[in-house]
């Protein structure tokens, strides 16, 4: 939400990539090496627009499967029985 609200595209960077540091250091000791490599890939300006397209590119997937679910738990609800 607070990425949301703020105007700036540098204060956004600065949130995201603070969360992205907290991840990495709250992770298993095996996998901190590999995500910190990751989190410096997503700190050029270059890493972050595919971190920014990849992430709305998933979140549109997830709106179509959910929609889909819905639309099938729904169709299956209100069915009629043709006898």
């Amino acid at each position: 939400m607070e990425i949301l609200l703020s105007n700036s595209g540098q204060e956004m960077r600065r949130i995201a990539f603070e969360s992205m540091d907290k991840v990495v250091l709250n992770a298993d000791p095996q996998l901190q090496q590999k995500l910190q490599e990751m989190v410096l890939r997503f700190k050029t300006p270059e890493g972050f627009a595919f971190f920014i397209l990849f992430t709305c590119l998933l979140l549109c997937l997830m709106f179509i499967f959910f929609s889909l679910l819905g639309g099938a738990i729904g169709a299956n609800i209100t069915r009629r029985s043709s006898k």
